[in-house]
């Protein structure tokens, strides 16, 4: 800089230097802040054009409209559509519509015909070759805008936020690395993908086994805010130990960092922008192409916030007590005796399953249950009554209605009488059940000989899983099952695993918990909204249209008849409807 001034000195007048002098200072601070802040995060030409759109989609346009774009250009924008006080039906009808509409200016732009639009765009348009334009009109896609989304999520971010920051910091990491759950899930403490990614970072249950977050049918640690922080940073550390860039790291978290390291050896560059604008893996599709882009976008927004929005509400965490449960105890019962209704205690218990409140299930004894902050003498007091002995409760005498009164010279008539409900109210709750996709399951264990079952494997199983439900270790199940060639099993094959007698009935109810668990928290959040049909073509397996048709494995297999897929088979594919309101 001093160089920069003295040449100035040297070669311009008085009065014109001061000035420069003065405009070099006030911009040198800033380019140096811009440098050290683009240090780990890149942003290039065509990674900026993919960062702004975003910034518009997250700042300009709410959920009620949507930006109708190019799929790969982000800067052909062809126009916002307004689906406001639309059905969800209505709203695919009109995007249908307007798409057709813009095939056929683009096609008509190939053709040299005519056409009536705005003149910035259509510069863009003209300026690409005939071909092109051909191929663009294929590729128009619908954006829903996101700005309500967004600005609630940034208000609930700041409970939580200097938190996280301090984990990234403490291990040396970009503090920047925060704000990523702004795009997993807009800061959504309860979101639950239709794939059963759960909580801000959006952990899948494979991956929270294999970054130590406890998960069973009470406790799911994905959903705790802080513990599943912890294992984000463990996650993106190793992802950057692997690749040496953030944004390879970043994307990795999206893509899944084998699938990363295949595109970095296609493309033999660790560029981001050029494997983004060049890659074209299976699964590497628009929101793995784009995923560091929205961290980018996310970034700045949360960074400078006023730029993007007038007015932003700053929630803060709630304080808290913690009360050491002394007995098990079911969550009715402890919000009965705490005077806390059920959803103030699960809005500061955000680990323990929606199913734990819904369901009345009891917690284990010496867990630290959340209430809101209470003084010293308060916390005694609730505890004393907690600690309560169990009053003995003496059985009523049973009334008898006439007809079993008739009915108790004949067993067989009582017992049938007991079973059976008529009741219309009966009728209406039971077509209310959600579906029950475990029942279908072959959940049995069939006996070879000793302590020796055969299982045979259903969907999101693994040898973890196995080990922990049967106590014993994956390397024991390894050695009874020598076929084996690495640790992945195959969906619908058979495992031989050695179960003790006294864990035989851990084991199924562990198991049988476990698939009841992703049941339950699916319908939780989603609901199947009919049928639509799908021609299997060559090539295609299971996890193949699973991941195109965004349908959980476990669903999909229910709809499908037999264990086999030929070309030309009809799927029924369940089309799944959101019903969270966040």
């Amino acid at each position: 800089m001093i160089h920069i001034l003295n040449v100035i000195n040297e070669n311009v007048d008085y009065n014109l230097m001061v000035k420069l002098k003065i405009l070099i200072c006030l911009i040198f601070p800033i380019v140096l802040f811009a440098s050290t802040a683009k240090k780990h995060f890149p942003v290039d030409y065509k990674m900026r054009v993919r960062v702004n759109f975003w910034e518009k989609v997250y700042s300009q346009i709410n959920s009620d409209e949507g930006f109708l774009h190019d799929e790969q250009k982000l800067d052909i924008i062809y126009e916002t559509v307004s689906v406001r006080g639309l059905s969800r039906k209505g709203r695919i009808k009109k995007v249908k519509a307007r798409k057709r509409y813009w095939k056929k200016i683009i096609l008509s732009l190939a053709k040299n015909k005519p056409v009536r639009i705005k003149e910035a765009l259509l510069l863009k348009l003209q300026r690409l070759p005939k071909r092109k334009l051909r191929r663009i009109a294929r590729r128009i896609r619908y954006q829903g805008g996101m700005s309500n989304r967004y600005l609630k999520g940034l208000s609930e971010s700041y409970k939580y936020l200097k938190k996280i920051k301090k984990n990234f910091k403490r291990k040396g990491y970009p503090e920047e690395l925060a704000y990523l759950p702004h795009v997993e899930s807009s800061f959504n403490y309860r979101a639950y993908s239709k794939a059963g990614a759960a909580g801000i970072w959006q952990f899948m249950r494979s991956t929270a086994r294999l970054y130590k977050l406890k998960r069973n049918y009470l406790i799911d640690e994905r959903r705790d805010p802080m513990k599943s922080t912890k294992a984000a940073v463990w996650l993106l550390g190793d992802n950057y130990r692997r690749f040496k860039t953030w944004p390879l790291a970043i994307t990795a978290y999206n893509y899944g960092p084998s699938a990363m390291s295949r595109a970095v050896r296609k493309m033999k560059t660790k560029n981001i922008s050029k494997i983004v604008e060049n890659y074209n893996g299976s699964r590497f599709r628009f929101a793995s192409k784009n995923f560091y882009a929205t961290f980018v976008a996310a970034s700045e927004i949360s960074q400078n916030p006023k730029k993007f929005f007038k007015k932003i509400r700053r929630k803060r965490l709630d304080p808290y007590t913690v009360l050491k449960l002394p007995q098990r105890m079911p969550i009715k019962k402890i919000s009965r005796l705490t005077k806390i209704g059920l959803r103030k205690l699960q809005s500061y218990n955000l680990q323990l399953r929606p199913a734990v409140f819904r369901r009345n299930l009891t917690l284990p004894i010496n867990y630290q249950l959340k209430i809101p902050v209470v003084n010293l003498a308060k916390k005694n007091k609730l505890m004393a009554s907690i600690k309560k002995k169990k009053r003995k409760k003496t059985r009523p005498k049973e009334k008898h209605s006439f007809l079993e009164k008739v009915a108790k010279i004949n067993r067989p008539i009582l017992k049938w009488l007991k079973s059976a409900d008529l009741s219309k109210k009966w009728k209406k709750y039971k077509s209310k059940i959600p579906l029950d996709v475990v029942k279908s399951y072959n959940l049995d264990l069939k006996k070879i000989r000793g302590n020796l079952y055969k299982v045979t494997i259903e969907p999101e199983e693994t040898l973890g899983h196995y080990a922990d439900w049967s106590l014993v270790p994956v390397k024991k199940i390894l050695s009874f099952n020598k076929k084996l060639r690495s640790k992945s099993i195959r969906l619908g094959g058979n495992l031989v695993i050695p179960v003790s007698r006294a864990n035989i009935r851990r084991f199924k109810r562990k198991r049988r918990q476990y698939h009841l668990s992703i049941q339950e928290d699916f319908f939780n959040n989603y609901k199947i909204g009919g049928l639509k049909k799908y021609h299997v073509k060559r090539g295609d397996t299971l996890d193949r249209i699973q991941n195109r048709l965004d349908v959980p494995i476990w669903l999909l297999r229910y709809y499908q008849k037999g264990n086999t897929l030929k070309v030309g088979d009809r799927l029924d594919i369940p089309k799944i409807v959101s019903t969270s309101r966040y």
